[in-house]
């Protein structure tokens, strides 16, 4: 995914150790390689490797948060237009999101920062539709609508298909909802540091 013949942009972001110490991560896109890594080696549920296959890099990307050169969190996005106008995007989709597992993570947090980083392309490369009312959607699965909801504070939308025998549960930020996201994880954790 480029804007103006530009990769996304990486972000350095403070993370707290085991030791409950402020450290820095990495929020970027991911290789092959770590997308690989994720399903042989830390053992991710979703098969990365056949999404990094069947992405269109157009329009989608996979990004990451490592921290130390490990791979501790990965997110599908893609970028959506409500027009026949693929050149300008409206919204974008967190189509799947997986973090290492809490017992084996060397900092935290994982997926909030990875939201972040979502959020953060979705305000740099979208125009939000005027009739419609979102600039992030997301599917999440049963398990994890309570943390959508109550953590991340993204605004419900309800029920939906996804995959064949798969329902998620849709979320989404309005434009004003991804802002206070933004603000509330930087008044958190601190400013996020453009690297380039």
């Amino acid at each position: 995914m480029t804007k103006n013949n530009q990769h996304l942009p990486i972000y350095s972001v403070n993370v707290f150790n085991n030791n409950k110490f402020l450290v820095t991560a990495q929020l970027s896109e991911a290789s092959k390689d770590e997308v690989f890594l994720a399903n042989k080696v830390l053992g991710f549920e979703c098969n990365w490797l056949s999404l990094w296959e069947y992405s269109d890099f157009d329009y989608e990307a996979i990004i990451k948060l490592s921290f130390n050169g490990n791979l501790m969190g990965l997110a599908r996005i893609s970028l959506y237009s409500d027009s026949d106008d693929n050149r300008i995007f409206n919204y974008l989709e967190i189509r799947n999101l997986e973090c290492v597992r809490n017992f084996n993570r060397s900092i935290n947090p994982v997926g909030l920062w990875l939201i972040w980083y979502c959020t953060r392309i979705a305000f740099d490369y979208c125009t939000p539709n005027p009739d419609e009312d979102r600039i992030v959607i997301l599917d999440s699965l049963a398990d994890s609508i309570d943390y959508y909801r109550d953590k991340v504070r993204m605004q419900e939308i309800g029920w939906t298909y996804s995959a064949p025998g798969e329902d998620c549960y849709a979320f989404k930020f309005t434009e004003e909802g991804g802002q206070d996201f933004l603000s509330r994880m930087q008044q958190q954790y601190g400013d996020p540091i453009l690297q380039s």
